[in-house]
């Protein structure tokens, strides 16, 4: 049952051709659609998305697991796998492949069992104690967003065959390094064996070779044939983790490649080219190249060794033959596994690059290596592991098929290329997976679709082009409407966004064998920024197989407030009053997002270090990383410190096009008696449309830094717990400054100490230290890292010397580790370090008040109605706001509809803001008044602010000399039950309609629809309908139009 349930038909082959009475369980292959784990950060997800929807589209159950539910530990990911399998059953069979998508700050590797390595083996090792993997695994190493894009662009056109030209794939690099013991037979004969049995002209391709010892002056031949574009490049000799080490290919190089659209299936069986944990390898820079590079790297994550790698590539074939051993059967290496062209049945079959690896490993364990557990840590894939090189370029698969299938059917026959793979699905939902016999014959048993559409089937094969092919879903009885794209249009650029109003044309489709007849559609939307007009039309006639064009069928508003691509989904739903057809369709919405970008300070002496009676330049960006370009707006700026001035209080922001943006430049001067280690807060209120953007920055002054003198690691938080740590050494000759430095720990080869670090900078400013090294060059290194990201590297012999780096404000992790190669000793072995300056630690937690409301005056108050005014305030700091808001006598006070109490403790959260309502609720006379609103802060320096509040009365009599306004005003009470009265006032005559609507956008209640004079108004919704039924509770939004005005406000029934 456990063979059931586990069992793969991707790991067939590899089985079968490596394992002693292995038998493979007699089960359908139906059940079994290959599983596919994905493991990624949550923001890693839409780039990815393409990725996805095409694993799925190629028959691949993916099984998507955001770091959000697989957690960010080893230990949690580790236990989200085992239960993935353990939770394994026969219709539900344990995935096959485990793809990894960021670098190890996203998620993290474990560290080698026998090795000191970075491994996702262990993530694998799911079932006994043995180190075989249960599943293929690699890893998409990316640390933002662009740098996934890029890697899943590059690998959907190698697997959709999308590349302008193929040729390139025809041509291949074989190189067989510099050693001067092993490569005559070791690398020759690796190589030879390749060139002679597989990578050749009787294979349709033209190998570039390079063999010892002509290799070693070869090295920039080799690099301009990987810029010309190579479809495989074979290395094998000494590497290290930036580089191919003779013929040297370096990170350098591949940046500078030029095969764009021409991307390299890459193997490099060298030492340490894939130490992804380090802060880019080898590997790494291959899939990161930006439109060049390679779409899958093969490589260890430590040292690698002759023999073995030998054995990698060519398969325990004894003796090593530097000529090129000849093939024997049973033998199987990892150039035997990708070409299985000496009649091997499918079960021994291994094309992908999973199997590449898993085939190169078990030549390693057929030749009982005692490195065999840890061949199988250390080799590993950069990119999808489900990745088939094409060796050469592949035939069509020779399939042909259908342009439409009917509805309700649940099989079809297809002859195909033997052991093609095929996969039926429709919107990325897969129907359908199956594999062709021997003969290329497959009835396809598939789910039937219940809706027509367009299918999707795609067949792929080892060494063949994937076929792809689009079949249109068709009802087999009576009429069927279809709908078309909303098609916009606006006035101007047809564009959904902010505030829009638009009107949408739609094509009905009639793809049914009867006539349509007696239609009407309907439009809803799921939108709460969305408005409808004429939700429901009549539509003509359709006879079958035509269709028909309505223009400006439906009309809809975009509320100002949407964000930005918010996505709208729309049901255009037709029926001819026995049948019903929904047809979804969504719209994204561009809007302005402003945002505050980085910021950059730079001090009178360009030390990074802000001193007393210096000037500190600030350039801050201000960037519209929306979609749609936003007016401009105004910026506001709250300096909070008696010990420093700004030249600029106030900006104008102009306006801003969508993904573009602004610098702002202000200067700080910081007074001569600021004390040292204070942190002046600086905050930014900006007003950019209808956005409110608050920020704020915090300037540290003075120096804060670790010299050692306490004669320990007690001055700060140091972490020093390697095997063997870091020490303080004495004596003025050991040290930089004063009488102590540290140094690095008395490691043994293939050893690592490490001293770190973790602080909380309050603004950006420079990491300063001075470091001396005596070390084994270029093997044993002193490496400095900034949040695990190597910032320098120092080998050899270095006397001391400042280094300094720019720090971002934030948490950082801050590390000095010194570590060693497999052997020999240099120098002192060993490195110091001393004087290290931080960057401002002074982390200063503050809110920061702000509000634009000086004073609230309420004007012209009428008898019997009710007044408002709203007013917002703003927290620019960053931690919570708190204090009370006291409200004067005979007023009330909201926030968003709900009443408060008269004295309301409130809090807003840092670099949010909350906007209130002061309301006046006037009786029969009203008098004038001249009171207070009182405020209190946890920001220091407005501890309490006074806002008057002044109320000036009108009487009934004077209401010919109103100068009325044409404007629609809140209703009050908001929350209401059972009823509410909105407020609206017209500057001249003429007709006003005002109508109420749900969240959907549906019309529910007409509350005013005439002609009107000059004046204010007031009507009442009782919370009922047209039709005078009840509505439910929720948001509802009413609309005011006339002639030359539109508003919608939003108010809220509660039951």
């Amino acid at each position: 049952e456990l063979q059931a349930k586990t069992y793969s038909p991707a790991f067939e082959g590899v089985f079968a051709q490596t394992l002693i009475n292995y038998n493979a369980p007699k089960v359908s292959f139906l059940r079994y659609p290959i599983g596919y784990v994905i493991i990624l950060p949550d923001n890693f997800i839409a780039p990815m998305q393409p990725f996805i929807d095409w694993k799925k589209q190629e028959g691949y159950n993916v099984i998507v697991a955001p770091t959000s539910i697989t957690g960010t530990t080893t230990t949690s990911i580790k236990a989200y796998m085992q239960n993935l399998w353990n939770s394994a059953t026969t219709e539900n069979p344990a995935p096959s492949y485990l793809l990894i998508v960021g670098d190890v700050a996203q998620v993290p590797t474990n560290n080698g069992n026998t090795g000191s390595h970075p491994t996702d083996l262990t993530y694998v090792r799911l079932q006994g104690t043995d180190y075989m993997p249960e599943m293929y695994f690699g890893r998409f190493s990316a640390t933002s967003v662009a740098e996934v894009t890029n890697q899943v662009n590059k690998t959907l056109m190698h697997e959709q065959y999308t590349m302008p030209s193929d040729a390139y794939l025809s041509e291949v690099v074989m190189i067989a390094g510099v050693d001067s013991y092993y490569s005559t037979t070791h690398a020759n004969g690796q190589i030879n064996y390749g060139t002679n049995n597989y990578f050749n002209p009787a294979h349709n391709i033209t190998s570039h070779t390079y063999l010892y010892p002509a290799s070693g002056s070869s090295a920039s031949a080799i690099v301009q044939n990987a810029s010309n574009g190579m479809g495989y490049i074979n290395y094998t000799a000494h590497g290290d983790v930036t580089e191919w080490y003779n013929p040297n290919f370096s990170i350098s190089n591949i940046n500078s490649l030029q095969n764009t659209n021409k991307y390299s299936y890459v193997v490099g069986n060298c030492c340490l080219t894939s130490k992804f944990d380090n802060p880019i390898c080898f590997a790494e820079a291959w899939l990161r190249a930006t439109n060049k590079g390679a779409i899958i790297y093969i490589g260890g994550t430590n040292s690698t060794y002759w023999d073995e790698d030998y054995w990698w590539g060519v398969g325990y074939k004894p003796p090593v033959v530097g000529t090129g051993s000849p093939f024997v059967a049973g033998r199987t290496g990892a150039y035997d596994a990708l070409f299985h062209d000496h009649n091997e049945p499918f079960a021994d079959w291994a094309g992908n690059a999973g199997s590449n690896v898993v085939m190169g490993n078990m030549a390693v364990v057929q030749s009982n290596s005692s490195r065999i557990n840890y061949y199988w840590e250390i080799y590993s894939i950069m990119g999808d592991p489900s990745l088939v090189p094409y060796l050469g370029i592949p035939a069509q698969n020779a399939y042909t098929p259908p342009a439409q299938m009917f509805l309700g059917f649940n099989s079809m026959d297809i002859q195909t290329d033997p052991y093609s793979y095929v996969a039926l699905s429709m919107n990325n939902e897969l129907h359908g997976v199956g594999l062709a016999d021997a003969s290329g014959n497959l009835t396809l048993n598939y789910t039937p679709f219940t809706e027509p559409g367009i299918a999707k089937l795609v067949i792929t094969r080892s060494l063949r082009k994937p076929l792809i092919a689009n079949i249109e879903i068709i009802p087999n009885e009576g009429p069927y409407v279809t709908v078309g794209p909303l098609e916009l249009n606006d006035g101007n650029n047809n564009i959904a966004e902010a505030g829009d109003n638009i009107n949408i044309s739609l094509q009905f489709n009639n793809v049914g064998i009867e006539t349509a007849s007696n239609l009407t559609a309907t439009l809803t939307c799921d939108s709460p920024y969305i408005l409808l007009n004429n939700a429901t039309i009549q539509l003509p006639d359709i006879a079958s197989g035509n269709s028909i064009n309505q223009t400006n069928a439906f009309q809809i508003n975009i509320l100002p407030d949407v964000p930005d691509q918010h996505l709208a989904g729309f049901n255009i739903t037709v029926s001819d009053g026995e049948d019903t057809w929904v047809t979804q369709r969504s719209l994204t919405i561009n809007a302005p997002n402003v945002v505050f970008g980085n910021h950059t300070l730079f001090d009178s002496n360009s030390d990074g270090i802000y001193q007393p009676g210096e000037t500190v330049t600030i350039s801050l960006s201000i960037s519209n990383t929306g979609h749609m370009n936003v007016d401009g707006g105004s910026l506001a700026i709250v300096l909070n410190s008696p010990y420093a001035a700004l030249d600029n209080y106030n900006f104008i922001i102009p306006p801003l096009t969508a993904g573009n943006g602004i610098p702002i430049v202000l200067h700080l001067f910081i007074s001569q008696d600021c004390p040292n280690e204070e942190v002046i807060p600086i905050g930014f209120a900006m007003n950019a449309g209808i956005q409110l953007l608050n920020h704020s920055i915090m300037i540290p002054v003075g120096i804060i830094g670790e010299s050692f003198e306490s004669g320990d690691f007690t001055a700060f938080p140091w972490v020093n717990n390697s095997t063997i740590p870091w020490t303080i050494i004495s004596g003025t000759s050991n040290a930089h400054f004063g009488n102590y430095a540290a140094k690095s720990g008395a490691i043994g080869n293939n050893g690592s100490t490490t001293l770190q670090i973790t602080m909380e900078v309050s603004s950006a400013g420079n990491i300063s230290f001075w470091r001396k090294v005596s070390s084994e060059a270029n093997y044993d290194w002193l490496k400095f890292y900034i949040d695990n990201n190597e910032t320098g590297s120092w080998s050899g012999e270095i006397g001391w010397s400042e280094v300094s780096y720019p720090v971002t404000a934030g948490s950082h992790i801050f590390k000095w580790t010194y570590s060693k190669d497999v052997g020999s000793v240099s120098g002192s072995d060993c490195a110091w370090l001393d004087d290290i300056r931080f960057p401002g630690m002074g982390v200063l937690e503050t809110a920061i008040f702000y509000t634009t409301t000086t004073q609230i005056d309420f004007t012209d108050v009428l008898p019997n109605t009710t007044v408002s005014v709203d007013f917002a305030l703003r927290n620019l700091g960053n931690i919570a706001m708190q204090g009370i808001i006291t409200c004067p006598p005979n007023f009330e006070l909201s926030q968003y509809g709900n009443a408060l109490p008269a004295n309301y403790t409130y809090q807003i959260e840092a670099g949010q803001t909350v906007i209130y309502t002061l309301s006046y609720i006037a009786g029969n006379s009203v008098s004038e008044l001249q009171t207070n609103m009182q405020i209190t802060t946890n920001d220091p320096h407005h501890p309490m602010v006074i806002i008057p509040v002044n109320l000036t009365p009108l009487a009934n009599d004077d209401n010919v000399n109103i100068p009325y306004v044409t404007a629609l005003h809140k209703n009050y009470p908001n929350p209401f039950n059972p009823e509410t009265t909105i407020h609206y006032s017209l500057s001249e005559a003429g007709p006003v309609k005002i109508e109420v609507y749900n969240i959907k956008g549906q019309l529910v209640r007409n509350l005013v629809n005439e002609r009107k004079t000059a004046g204010n108004y007031t009507v009442i919704w009782n919370g009922k309908d047209e039709q005078g039924k009840n509505v439910s509770s929720g948001i509802y939004f009413y609309r005011m139009q006339t002639k030359n005005y539109s508003s919608t406000k939003k108010m809220m029934l509660m039951k």
